[in-house]
């Protein structure tokens, strides 16, 4: 299913730091080198360590400035995976187009890799890793690579400490070093300093606190401090001051409440001032505002619609407006308008078509056009374009395919 928000050309999300040419947001003729003063002036202002997630927020805010055309809010169909697939990875690229690795299908873990380009509105095969792989994670790095590390990559449930480069220059694969532990369900995390941090996850039967620093210089892995916690199916999200917020997940002893900031510079983890409803298999969404939306999961009183909000500025959870169906596994997008959608997941009910629009001004949730056919573990994509395409999932037993 593809997703309408708006039809003008959404701005690009680039990181002055990497050089990475975009579109102007005022006029498509006009590119990065036209606001080259502007963000000279901006690294002057801010640290460094908070220039990739400052970037993202300036996007919205450029963004929001310009007058909303044709916004429909519905979803349409788009072209079918050639594999279906759940348990992937999705990660756009620097030339607008998608990148869809792994995940499992009728046939078992997949190895097959495939590219949508939304200028041609159509699928092709983007080779295949050397290892086969689902609930792995993908990182674009700031050459354009794409980082795939970890995953389970058995049917006995075993992760793998492998990990793989792909090239979108040349749509080919390379061994990149491997993970110093194997582990699945992790989260990986683009660092200001082009570094990605692995943590968390869960190898075999144990849930783990290490943490590992990817180098793309020496395409090399080296510790990083541990969690105070052990976690998988948590989140990660890079906020405005270049710190990571770690929230929920579940380990042997249950569900986690606290959350946790990782600071790079010290090579160090903080505890939040206050903890969040313990959940896992949540979202989180780094808000306009600088604030965080964590929504969904599920918890000790089973599925959740409680949603919270994480301000970095009081170090602090507070509540916000409840989600209208209470799911997990769902996936959120930021929307254009600064807004959030959240698609799919699953609930006592099975798989979901519902999606709702978390409304920043407000704090409240919207009911929108549901999603053609019900699915989890799928994954939603912003396009340039200002449209969202879904891709893949599950659904009460069958692999989807089908993208929107």
């Amino acid at each position: 299913m593809m997703w309408r928000d708006f039809s003008f050309n959404f701005l690009k999300l680039c990181c002055p730091v990497f050089c990475c040419p975009i579109p102007c947001p005022k006029s498509p003729t006009l590119w990065c080198n036209d606001y080259e003063k502007d963000f000279i002036t901006m690294r002057s202002i801010f640290p460094a360590r908070g220039i990739v997630a400052l970037c993202s927020l300036l996007a919205i805010h450029m963004c929001l400035a310009l007058p909303a055309i044709a916004a429909t809010n519905t979803w349409s169909p788009a072209p079918d995976l050639a594999f279906a697939r759940y348990g992937q990875t999705a990660t756009l690229l620097p030339n607008s187009s998608v990148l869809v690795v792994g995940g499992d299908g009728s046939s078992g873990f997949l190895a097959s890799a495939e590219v949508y380009r939304p200028a041609a509105d159509e699928w092709t095969a983007a080779g295949s890793l050397a290892v086969a792989r689902e609930f792995h994670t993908a990182t674009l790095l700031p050459s354009g690579k794409v980082l795939v590390a970890g995953g389970i990559s058995n049917v006995s449930g075993a992760s793998t400490a492998t990990a793989e480069i792909y090239d979108p220059v040349t749509n080919t694969w390379t061994l990149a070093g491997n993970l110093i532990g194997a582990r699945s369900f992790h989260t990986a995390t683009l660092l200001p300093s082009g570094r990605v941090l692995v943590a968390g996850g869960q190898s075999g039967t144990s849930s783990l606190t290490s943490a590992e620093l990817y180098d793309p210089t020496s395409n090399s892995w080296s510790p990083a401090a541990s969690l105070s916690a052990a976690r998988y199916h948590h989140t990660a999200t890079l906020l405005v001051s270049g710190l990571i917020l770690y929230a929920g997940g579940e380990n042997l002893g249950g569900t986690v409440a606290n959350s946790e900031l990782y600071n790079e510079s010290t090579n160090s983890w903080i505890a939040t001032g206050t903890n969040l409803t313990p959940r896992f298999l949540h979202s989180a969404t780094l808000l306009p505002t600088g604030k965080v939306l964590v929504t969904g999961g599920y918890g000790a009183s089973g599925y959740l619609s409680l949603s919270e909000l994480f301000d970095p500025n009081t170090n602090s959870w507070s509540v916000t407006g409840s989600l209208n169906v209470a799911r997990r596994a769902s996936v959120a997008t930021l929307l254009p308008s600064g807004n959030v959608l959240v698609s799919g997941g699953e609930n006592s009910s099975g798989s979901l078509t519902s999606s709702e629009i978390y409304q920043v001004a407000s704090g409240a949730w919207g009911v929108t056009e549901e999603l053609s056919e019900a699915r989890y573990y799928h994954t939603a994509t912003l396009l340039p374009s200002g449209h969202v395409i879904a891709v893949g999932g599950y659904d009460n037993g069958l692999f989807v395919e089908t993208c929107g």
